[in-house]
């Protein structure tokens, strides 16, 4: 080890999804993006931003049993495979329009139902349900959708996915 001090070094890691790594090789990326232009296009979405979004999901992992690594010097968060169902998770999921209207964000909590404890002193404009696992399923993305387009009046039908 001596010999390579100069190289390497220890840093803690945080876990990364097999899925997450998978999904970040360069041909994936660029199979999305022609996706994308097409899906643009066929739809005509260029005179109506208001109905272009970009929704992002966080999970929130607790107790990621973080260890130290040996890895090059300089490196940055370096990350470690994790499995999907590794620990509890809780899921904040975060929606915009492309004039960057935000949508009322969504806590995904690990449970049948959702607590009012969980709740209290949680911010404004914040939708809150529950899940088996604690992740973001198409139900409760569908459901958070919803429930904004019933607030601003859009017909929700309309919209495709």
């Amino acid at each position: 080890m001596n010999k390579y001090r100069k190289e390497i070094c220890p840093r803690k890691v945080s876990g990364m999804q097999t899925i997450r790594a998978v999904a970040t090789q360069p041909a994936i990326i660029d199979n999305w993006f022609e996706q994308l232009a097409v899906a643009y296009n066929v739809h005509n979405l260029g005179d109506k931003p208001f109905q272009i979004f970009n929704c992002d999901e966080s999970g929130l992992q607790f107790d990621q049993g973080k260890v130290k690594i040996i890895c090059r010097k300089g490196t940055k968060n370096p990350k470690k495979l994790a499995p999907m169902n590794e620990k509890q998770m809780t899921t904040i999921l975060t929606c915009c329009d492309a004039f960057g209207n935000y949508l009322p964000h969504q806590i995904i909590y690990k449970g049948k139902h959702v607590m009012k404890d969980w709740c209290k002193g949680g911010a404004q404009n914040v939708y809150y349900n529950s899940s088996s696992s604690g992740w973001m399923e198409s139900e409760y993305f569908r459901r958070g959708l919803k429930q904004f387009f019933c607030l601003t009046q859009t017909n929700f039908h309309d919209l495709k996915f």
